[in-house]
């Protein structure tokens, strides 16, 4: 009976969860180029970890806003290039980090597209979580927020709270 139960539950779960989620391929819904976003946020990284900053560039915009993992590192589209010409002259080479997930979702008008990418990073030796809200803008996708985020456990906080 409890297997029966639970079986009902999920089936009524798949069903309205694909109806939730195949919503886009309605009729009426825009047409969005996901693979498009992605390869601009592959770029994104790609270049950040060659030192290119031409290359991250081209995928922003004059009001692009970058959060970083420190809490000082609040910076617009000017004080982010400021920061990365201390970071291309850096000596040594980029991090080297690579995606290991990425989910990103459109809005409504699929003009928007905002998603979280966690990053492996082992020059950090943590993961860091990316935040980005990408826009659609004269056709093109163009990231307009980035923020990363340490992931550290809830049960260490308290150590790490400590050594701030």
């Amino acid at each position: 009976m409890k297997i029966k139960t639970l079986s009902i539950v999920f089936l009524a779960f798949a069903i309205g969860w694909c109806g939730f989620s195949c919503e886009s391929s309605k009729p009426n819904s825009p047409e969005i180029d996901l693979q498009t976003a992605v390869k601009i946020l592959d770029e994104v990284h790609t270049s950040f970890n060659k030192k290119d900053t031409a290359g991250m560039y081209r995928n922003y915009t004059n009001k692009s806003e970058f959060y970083g993992t420190d809490a000082t590192e609040n910076w617009d589209m000017t004080d982010f290039k400021e920061y990365m010409l201390k970071y291309i002259s850096s000596p040594g080479k980029g991090p080297n980090y690579r995606i290991v997930w990425r989910k990103l979702t459109p809005s409504s008008d699929g003009n928007v597209l905002w998603g979280v990418e966690e990053l492996d990073y082992p020059s950090l030796k943590m993961p860091v979580r990316s935040t980005v809200v990408l826009e659609k803008i004269d056709g093109s996708w163009k990231v307009q927020l980035q923020q990363w985020h340490f992931l550290i456990k809830n049960e260490t906080t308290g150590k790490v709270d400590q050594w701030q």
